[in-house]
């Protein structure tokens, strides 16, 4: 079973504290206290330092002991000895905060080895503490009194420099919080145990380990402790108490299937499988309960899968025409994406089309003008073939013009005025647009690279969901096949005829 516990304390003179005792105890080895010329020896039982030559040999449940440090330390701070010995004197005050002490749940599942344990632990201490200049000595113990696996982790409060320690690195301490019975403990705002999670499950994956941390309750308990450290303890009785009722408000929540998938994914837990089982039984005390809420669960989780599978098609054959202009009724082309990107394209292409709007308008009154000019032509000479010879050379005489033909001139003079005015606007909205032109190509040279990149990632989108469109018709084709199958086979077995 994989968990995401750690705990942290700080090992501090103001409560009695010695690095050297604590360090001892992890290694199951002597440690010697230099400031107080005092030698810590790890005995069965032991409680406090012994002032002492002696050694017992006996190392029950050491697994494993290493030391780490960060990029530029000195080699030789790699011995127990001499790094404690720094540690210590580093700190001058008598209620000094000299390390801190994570303990960590190992994972004890099938398949999980020493060697596992020991590189998770050293991929945990990398990432929080060793990466960031601090020091990390680390022991894995097995279980005893009641606990399962686990590592204890001393980590130094100040950044190794070389052979020396600097300042304090405070701007990595995480809130620190204080209980009832005095003890100091890291508030669950550091995400420590978050992280240990996703290291462990990371291993897991690389591994192909089908091993997955346990999800949290979604209302934590009260911490009890271990056997040695809770018995005679006045608050056990209370706190065991508690976790009862938090266990009947957790149950409830756990039976009902929206609220328990919607935990698990928050805990990127599986749906089912032994790491649920697991989860269920610490609450629900009735097999055949755990095996109706686990199915509830199925069916929900069935449900969603269901619905996001029709999200998704819906998705797939939107993305689909992604390649082609919103109706779908052609492929978009490099300038349509050059229109949506580039302001100054889109501008210059508006010019050239407004230019040569307004050029063709101007060579519409052109054509008018000369139609209107070559009517009132017409009409001028079938007057002057139908008047009177006579008639006209005695108007003419006389000054007098003839009404229809007059009118015919001035309506020919207009019409020759309107085909010189707008044969000069069109020649200058021709120009117009051949300078908006020059305009929309430079503008879309420009926009062209980033134009054909953008192209070509809407047709591979394109391309995967045709694909994919393709791949679930086929599955759901296989699918239907093997209904009809079914249906077939149980219709024989009831001796239907088909």
């Amino acid at each position: 079973m994989a968990i995401a516990m750690v705990r942290v304390r700080i090992i501090g003179r103001s409560k009695g504290g010695s690095l050297a005792h604590t360090v001892a105890y992890n290694e199951r080895q002597q440690v010697k206290a230099e400031r107080t010329d005092r030698t810590a020896t790890w005995r069965v039982g032991a409680t406090s330092l012994a002032t002492t030559t002696a050694y017992n040999a006996e190392r029950a449940g050491h697994l494993r002991h290493g030391v780490m440090l960060p990029e530029g330390a000195s080699e030789k701070l790699r011995d127990t000895q001499a790094l404690v010995t720094l540690m210590d004197s580093a700190e001058k005050r008598v209620d000094a905060q000299l390390a801190k002490e994570a303990v960590i749940a190992l994972p004890a599942d099938p398949g999980i080895t020493d060697d596992d344990r020991e590189e998770l632990v050293r991929r945990f201490a990398q990432q929080q503490w060793v990466s960031k200049g601090l020091t990390v000595i680390y022991d894995l113990h097995r279980p005893h009194d009641g606990e399962n696996e686990h590592a204890h982790v001393i980590i130094s409060t100040r950044r190794l420099e070389g052979d020396h320690f600097g300042p304090k690195a405070r701007d990595l301490n995480p809130p620190f919080r204080t209980l009832p019975h005095g003890q100091h403990v890291v508030s669950e705002a550091d995400g420590l145990g978050e992280a240990w999670r996703a290291v462990q499950n990371a291993y897991f994956v690389e591994r192909g380990l089908q091993i997955r941390v346990d999800p949290l309750a979604p209302i934590p308990q009260k911490t009890i402790g271990i056997v040695r450290q809770r018995a005679g303890k006045p608050w056990t009785a209370e706190r065991i108490e508690a976790n009862e009722i938090i266990r009947e408000a957790n149950a409830e929540i756990v039976r009902d299937p929206e609220k328990l998938r919607a935990h698990l994914e928050r805990q990127g837990a599986p749906m089912a499988g032994t790491v649920l089982q697991r989860f269920l039984a610490r609450f629900l005390r009735d097999p055949e309960e755990r095996r109706e809420v686990a199915e509830k669960l199925q069916e929900t989780t069935e449900k969603l899968r269901e619905t996001a599978a029709v999200a998704d098609r819906t998705r797939l054959e939107r993305e689909q025409w992604a390649a082609s202009v919103p109706s779908g009724w052609r492929e978009l082309t490099v300038k349509d994406i050059a229109r949506e990107q580039s302001l100054a394209f889109r501008t210059a292409e508006k010019a050239v089309d407004r230019a040569e709007k307004a050029q063709q308008k101007a060579q519409s009154a052109v054509q008018w003008g000369r139609g209107k000019a070559y009517e009132a032509e017409q009409r001028i000479r079938d007057r002057q073939a139908t008047i009177n010879p006579v008639l006209r050379i005695g108007l003419g005489v006389l000054g007098i013009a003839d009404r229809e033909i007059a009118a015919a001139e001035k309506d020919r003079k207009h019409g020759r005025a309107i085909v010189k005015k707008y044969n000069a606007k069109a020649g200058e909205f021709g120009t117009r647009k051949v300078l908006a032109t020059v305009a929309a190509n430079a503008a879309f040279a420009l926009a062209r690279p980033a134009a054909e990149r953008e192209l070509g990632r809407r047709q591979e989108i394109a391309r995967t969901a045709k694909a994919e469109l393709r791949r679930l018709d086929q599955v759901q084709g296989e699918r239907q096949d093997y209904r009809r199958a079914e249906r077939r086979t149980e219709r024989r077995g009831r001796g239907i005829r088909i």
